[in-house]
């Protein structure tokens, strides 16, 4: 008798750590569940900011619980969002650049927030 062949080859994998293949930093990459996926987007991505393997599984860990603290956020900031109105979104908006915008200046690292080129081009 044969298994199906979905019951037979289920493979399992622990997560780990995604190699950029042109640059060689490491990033965790995590499929956003579902019902957050409205507010978060489909993946969660985010680089280790570093090239070697050792230190990229030591932040992975690190990493994948600040993804779980993001989610768990978001659950409740989804619970809530319905009173949101366009002021305090403006305003989460701008308390987001700013932070973002004062860990590029403390750390120097601007070129993982540059736009990759691409076939389309923004015009003005």
């Amino acid at each position: 008798m044969r298994l199906p062949a979905t019951l037979g080859r289920r493979r399992s994998f622990m997560a780990q750590p995604f190699k950029h293949p042109q640059s060689g930093v490491f990033y965790i990459r995590r499929k956003v569940p579902p019902e957050l996926q409205a507010v978060l987007g489909r993946e969660y991505k985010k680089t280790l900011k570093t090239r070697e393997p050792g230190e990229a599984k030591l932040r992975f860990a690190m990493a994948w619980a600040e993804a779980e603290r993001v989610f768990q956020q978001a659950r409740a900031g989804v619970q809530r969002a319905q009173s949101l109105g366009y002021r305090d979104a403006q305003l989460l908006a701008q308390q987001w650049a700013q932070s973002v915008s004062a860990e590029m200046d403390r750390t120097g690292h601007y070129a993982e927030w540059l736009l990759e080129e691409s076939s389309t081009a923004v015009e003005d």
